[in-house]
This record gives C-alpha cells, structure tokens and sequence, in this order.
C-alpha cells in the first residue's frame, strides 16, 4: 500500500518531470524533477529561482514575498 502513495512513484507514473523537461527547453533535470513532483501533488513550489513563474502548470511562492 505505500507504493501507491509515494510522491515519488506518482510522478514517475505520470511522466511530469519529463513533459516539462520536453516543454520548458530551459528545464535542467532538477528543476523538472522538483517541479514534476509539485505539480503531481498539486501544491506550489517555494523558491526564489526566477524560472519557475514561467512555468505555468504549477504555482510559484517566491519566499521573499512571504511575510
């Protein structure tokens, strides 16, 4: 049963991190990894990398903002 929700599985089940990688040409393998995964678990990434608002499947929190 864990398997089956294993964040990580899950996103090599979906393919997430390699259609971002295919769509986003500016995509390395850690960034389409981290956002693979968050777009998998349907919640945000927080990093202050200035790629990520451009991604537009997945929501970016940059932690500068945050108060």
């Amino acid at each position: 049963m864990y398997l089956d929700t294993d964040p990580i599985l899950a996103l090599l089940k979906t393919g997430a991190a390699g259609e971002l990688r295919r769509k986003y040409d500016r995509l390395t393998v850690f960034d389409a990894v981290h956002l693979g995964t968050t777009y998998t678990l349907e919640e945000p990434i927080v990093s202050t990398d200035t790629l990520y608002p451009d991604i537009e499947e997945v929501s970016h929190v940059d932690p500068r903002d945050l108060e």
